[in-house]
């Protein structure tokens, strides 16, 4: 299992001069490639988290969901990362 924050301060160092399309476009890459990762390396469940905002980012990570198969998606753990949160299930699980 795997934890990912996509928070864009845990992602660049620094974010002057980015726009927010941009911050986007990072954060989707950044979930695009540990996705990835945990497929190539058979990991059960990878959590993303995403952040409460207005949902952008995280109906965003359920689109993108749809072009893999196997996967699954479900709302992560309130107690342990709040509402804010997205846990894919990857497999047969």
């Amino acid at each position: 299992e795997a934890v990912v924050d996509l928070h864009i301060a845990e992602i660049v160092n620094n974010i002057a001069g980015l726009s927010s399309r941009d911050m986007f476009d990072i954060q989707m890459d950044h979930f695009k490639k540990a996705l990835d990762s945990a497929i190539e390396n058979d990991y059960n469940k990878v959590t993303f988290i995403h952040g409460v905002g207005n949902g952008t980012l995280k109906n965003a990570l359920i689109d993108a969901l749809q072009h893999y198969e196997n996967l699954k998606n479900k709302r992560a753990s309130i107690s342990k990362f709040g509402v804010g949160a997205l846990d894919v299930l990857i497999g047969s699980e």
